[in-house]
């Protein structure tokens, strides 16, 4: 399995407040950087910000196995407590496809969503689905109390993949096909049927 992570790249709207980078940051920006400071933040309930995504790398014969956000965040400018916010994983028309709420506390922390193996409940992922994704971020489970904001550092989406050049995968004259290297002089990667099978 192999895995790599696509960032926000553009922002569709944004009602958070950018803050920590540099002057004119924008909320993709801060959002796909690794700066520890640069953030967005929500003082108030139904605060939202949706990301579109750059694009994964896909090849011939890749198969997407799973994808999942991952988000570091924290419950800022308060020193107790904590605060729920919801991310949204979302299709080019804006279609929620998974929703998760995640509990901020007042120490930064990175949170893993739950492993989506397929885009609509039961059809597998493909490069176009995920060439179109959109994510956001929003305060509606809760309203930070006080004077503390929801912050989110970063959010990024993993895309887990399986090259599909794994060769040829059946038995052949009784010889295991993890056993079998080359066929008649091809390498197995390569080699998607012999004779027709």
């Amino acid at each position: 399995m192999a895995q790599q992570f696509i960032n926000p790249d553009s922002t569709v709207s944004n009602s958070w407040e950018v803050t920590g980078g540099s002057a004119g940051a924008t909320a993709h920006a801060v959002c796909a950087d690794t700066a520890v400071f640069s953030r967005i933040r929500a003082n108030a309930q139904n605060k939202v910000c949706r990301f579109t995504l750059s694009n994964p790398i896909v090849t011939v014969g890749t198969t997407f196995e799973s994808i999942r956000h991952i988000i570091t965040g924290f419950k800022e400018n308060t020193r107790s407590g904590n605060v729920e916010i919801q991310v949204i994983i979302e299709n080019s028309s804006n279609v929620a496809l998974y929703t998760e709420n995640h509990t901020l506390t007042t120490s930064t922390q990175i949170i893993n969503g739950t492993l989506r193996t397929t885009s609509d409940g039961s059809a597998d992922w493909t490069g176009s689905d995920l060439s179109g994704l959109r994510v956001s971020i929003n305060t509606s489970p809760e309203d930070p109390d006080g004077t503390s904001y929801a912050a989110v550092g970063k959010i990024q989406i993993e895309v887990n993949t399986v090259d599909a050049s794994s060769g040829y995968g059946n038995d052949v004259m009784g010889v295991a096909s993890a056993n079998i290297e080359k066929v008649s002089g091809v390498a197995t990667a390569n080699v998607e049927k012999v004779i027709g099978v």
